[in-house]
Order: C-alpha cells, then structure tokens, then sequence
C-alpha cells in the first residue's frame, strides 16, 4: 500500500511539473511582448517570437548573440552594475529603459524587467525579461519637451530655454572670469508687413530673419526667440566691447538685407539693447532687464514706435 501511494504521489508530482513546465512554455512563447532567457554571462538561451520580431533576429540567430551584441557599451554596463543587486538578493526583479540595435542598426527605446532564477541552495542559473518597446512613447516625450522650450515659428529656444541658457553661461563666465553680452534685438518696420500681406508673410518673414541671425552667429553663442519679433542672444567669451559693437553691426545688416515677399520687397531693421557682465550686471534678471531698457533707448533714439 506505502508503495502504491508513493508511485501515485510521485505521478503527480511528474504530472503537475509537465503541467507547469507546459504552462511557462505557453507564457513565453505567445507573450504579447519580448521575453528573452539569458545566461549568467550575458549569452541568450531562448527568446520568444515577439522579441525576434522586436530586434529583427531569428530564434535561430539569437542563439549566437550576446546582450553585447545589441546593446550600447553604456547601456550595456548600466544593466551589469544593476544586476548585481539581483545577485546580492537585495532585490527581486530590476525594472530599467535601455536601449536595442536592432539587425540593421536602428535603435529602439525598451523597457526592460529583469529577473534572476536561482535554483537549489539559491545558486543563480540564469536572467529571465520581459522588453516593452517604448519608442513611440520616448519619441513623444521628447516632441512634448522640444516643444516645451522651442518657438513654434522658428525653432529656436524659447523664453524658458533661453534663461537656462543664459544661467549656464553666466555661471561659466564667472568661473573663468570671461567678459559675457546680453542682447535685445526687436524689429523696425516689420509691422509693415504684416499689415500689407498678412501674419502668414510676416511669418515667413520671421523664418529667413531666424536663419540669417543663427548663421551670423558662433555655435557657442545663443539666440531665441521671444515672441512677437523680439529677439535675445548671448554672446559668450567676448574680449571687449569693440568686439561685441562687430557682432552687433554683422546682425544687423544681415536682418537689413532685402525681403522678397509676395514679389515685393521689403526692408527691416532692429533696434538693440546690450547689457555686458560683469560691468552692468552679476545675475540673469538684472543683465536682462538692463538689456531691455537699453533696447527701449534706442528705438526711441531713433523715433520708432515700441
């Protein structure tokens, strides 16, 4: 009787693993997402078919690929430093984003779940996860943060990015005790425009007076758009103000140049205020508003309207 109860609990037990082992097989294989099963070095054992259609390789394929081969070095080394808290038991899964070469070369954006299986006494046999594509997604957040600090017309900075610009700056030329102008730049004539065309040709006007600005200056100077048709620049590491009356001059015959509109052309000019550290200001408000007035001065010295 002891034998039979054993040989039929022993039975069950078989039954209940093949069920389970049926169960797993059935999870990983028709998972809506990737799953992958790595060895302890990095090797891949089996993967699913959605993580073959994720990375572009067969199953066959991925036999002879290691994460390495599909990660960036960074990449690569942050998940090495994370896995060892799976290894010290300090937790039980590892939720992190990374990113995929996929065959080709495009690169994907993943969210990865990472688990390590351990068998008897706790010994670590190998990394079971799951990989969520999430690219549509980063791409956009990144649209959603572009947006956040980018003009919409022109694509330049905006006010926001301007003073985070502005701030690194300033805190640079302070560091390395550099002379740093501030410019206010806004439009003469250019109601004009929109009042004989309309705001689409005003517009348009805008772009080409953006891009002349962008190539009259350096790549370590800043320029943005405020609104309207002001203007703002930073121009980093000038030895002087002579130096800075250049650039200044170079702006302005570019924005001078003649625009072609509807087959007419039109003449802008712009009137400019200049604040200079460390001589008129310590900190981005006080730079920014001397430039301002300083703007406001000139426009009036030439009889413009604001």
């Amino acid at each position: 009787m002891q034998v039979n109860a054993c040989t039929t609990s022993c039975s069950q037990a078989i039954e209940g693993l093949k069920e389970s082992e049926e169960r797993f097989r059935l999870v990983f294989d028709y998972a809506p997402i990737g799953m992958a099963i790595t060895g302890l070095e990095g090797h891949f054992m089996r993967v699913n078919q959605a993580m073959c259609n994720l990375v572009g390789y067969s199953a066959e394929e991925f036999t002879s690929l290691q994460l390495k081969n599909i990660l960036s070095d960074d990449d690569l080394s942050t998940i090495k430093t994370a896995i060892q808290k799976l290894l010290a038991d300090q937790e039980q899964q590892l939720v992190l984003e990374s990113r995929f070469f996929r065959n080709g070369g495009e690169i994907i954006h993943v969210m990865l779940h990472i688990a390590l299986v351990r068998g008897v006494h706790g010994k670590p046999l190998y990394y079971i996860g799951q990989i969520v594509d999430i690219t549509e997604r980063k791409r956009y957040e990144e649209a959603i943060k572009y947006m956040a600090y980018h003009d919409s017309l022109t694509g330049m900075p905006n006010r926001m990015l301007f003073r985070d610009r502005l701030t690194m700056s300033l805190n640079q030329a302070r560091v390395n005790q550099q002379m740093l102008a501030v410019i206010f730049l806004d439009l003469d004539r250019f109601k004009e425009i929109n009042d004989t065309l309309g705001h689409y040709s005003g517009d348009k006007a805008l772009k080409v007076i953006a891009q002349r600005l962008e190539a009259a200056l350096r790549k370590s100077d800043v320029v943005a758009r405020l609104g309207g048709d002001e203007f703002t620049l930073v121009l980093y590491g000038v030895p002087d103000r002579e130096s800075i009356d250049r650039v200044i001059d170079k702006i302005v015959s570019a924005i001078e140049e003649p625009l072609l509109l509807e087959g007419r052309e039109f003449i802008v000019s712009a009137s400019v205020g200049v604040a200079i550290y460390p001589q008129d200001g310590a900190d981005v408000d006080t730079l920014l508003q001397i430039a301002d007035k300083n703007m406001y001065i000139d426009k009036e010295r030439k009889g413009i309207e604001r």
